[in-house]
């Protein structure tokens, strides 16, 4: 967990698919976002993690999965982090 403007909020972990041949892709997608979030809402990134599976990522060459807080969170907090987090998406997006 951590703070952002005054208001507790749920960390965010990019999941990255080592299965899938769009992983380099998926990879540069998830630096994007975490270098955004970290200019905008710093703290609110955990980081990218290289998990085994595909996670549907071998469909579409920006395909993330995020994990928003933890089992021990409250889904209030956890919403703040997806609020946090779609303003970053937002910014991505609007730089292509």
């Amino acid at each position: 967990m951590t703070t952002i403007n005054g208001v507790e909020t749920a960390q965010v972990m990019i999941v990255i698919g080592r299965s899938n041949p769009n992983m380099n892709a998926n990879l540069e997608f998830a630096r994007q976002i975490k270098a955004t979030a970290d200019k905008i809402y710093p703290g609110l990134m955990r980081g990218i993690y290289m998990g085994r599976g595909d996670y549907n990522q071998d469909l579409y060459p920006r395909a993330l999965l995020f994990e928003i807080g933890t089992a021990e969170g409250s889904l209030t907090i956890a919403s703040h982090g997806a609020r946090y987090l779609s303003d970053v998406i937002t910014a991505v997006l609007g730089q292509d």
